[in-house]
């Protein structure tokens, strides 16, 4: 797949601002844009052609990246690169599929820490699930086996 996007001015500052990002060189007259804000807008891509979610993510950086830069996006199920228009390599990479990891999982009985639960139990990955109330952690934990009964998960508190 390749792809063509410019990144306007108005899009890095929703994203700066998103993650409260306060690093001089992403502002000013000549802003780079974060490496980080390039992944998420290909994790978007990816995820608008290929039915599998990515779950694993890792780049080389190469070059810094411009604002009001046409930026080529290349990728397949295995790999990616991102490239500007003189076709300068700003980032590359093999892409991994998170095969059966242990995950352990703080705050799991709600919240973020149980949606990250809910995801690593549904990719069926070995879950530990951790939280100070042992009641609602078994109870998770029963919740998690119901849904996903394949999945292995251990309690801890």
């Amino acid at each position: 797949m390749k792809l063509y996007k410019k990144i306007n001015k108005a899009d890095l500052i929703d994203y700066l601002q998103s993650v409260k990002d306060t690093n001089s060189l992403h502002y000013g007259k000549n802003p780079i844009i974060p490496g980080n804000f390039l992944l998420f807008i290909l994790e978007e891509m990816y995820q608008e052609f290929y039915s599998v979610p990515l779950s694993y993510l890792k780049a080389n950086f190469c070059s810094p990246a411009y604002l009001n830069e046409r930026f080529c996006f290349i990728f397949n199920q295995n790999a990616f690169q991102i490239t500007d228009r003189n076709q300068t390599l700003i980032l590359k990479r093999r892409m991994e599929a998170m095969n059966k990891r242990t995950i352990l999982i703080t705050g799991a009985t709600r919240g973020i820490g149980w949606a990250i639960a809910q995801k690593a139990a549904q990719a069926n990955h070995k879950v530990i699930l951790t939280g100070r109330d042992p009641l609602s952690l078994k109870s998770r934990a029963e919740e998690l086996k119901k849904k996903f009964p394949k999945q292995k998960s251990k309690l801890f508190h």
